[in-house]
């Protein structure tokens, strides 16, 4: 039998080799001008092109004699873009709201493109 410890960070997890956690962007439900879009057409515009937010990553590849292959060049912050049901699909439970919220988790090398949003030296 093994301990249970529940997960109440993304943080917490530590990801291996070039992997990113996101957290799915939601495109907005009102447009410009002020009209409230129906849910399912606010589901549609998501299934286009999929945004998301970097909350966590990797520290990169390594060769066998543990010198950096390919370094991360993703910060938490940056927006990525992705196809929409790639990675592995984790619920980690907000611990303010107690409601799970989703993120994902793949390679840097799956990515189609990325916005740097997080401050760099």
């Amino acid at each position: 039998m093994g301990t249970e410890r529940s997960i109440s960070s993304p943080s917490e997890i530590e990801l291996i080799d070039d992997r990113i956690m996101v957290r799915y962007l939601l495109p907005d439900s009102i447009t410009k001008s002020g009209i409230h879009l129906p849910q399912q057409t606010v589901k549609d515009k998501q299934e286009q092109v999929q945004a998301s937010v970097v909350v966590n990553v990797g520290a990169g590849r390594f060769t066998s004699d543990g010198k950096h292959e390919a370094m991360m060049d993703i910060l938490p912050g940056d927006i990525v873009f992705h196809a929409q049901f790639l990675g592995w699909l984790l619920n980690i439970p907000n611990p303010e709201t107690g409601v799970d919220e989703e993120y994902r988790v793949f390679g840097q090398h799956d990515l189609l493109g990325m916005k740097k949003v997080a401050p760099r030296e």
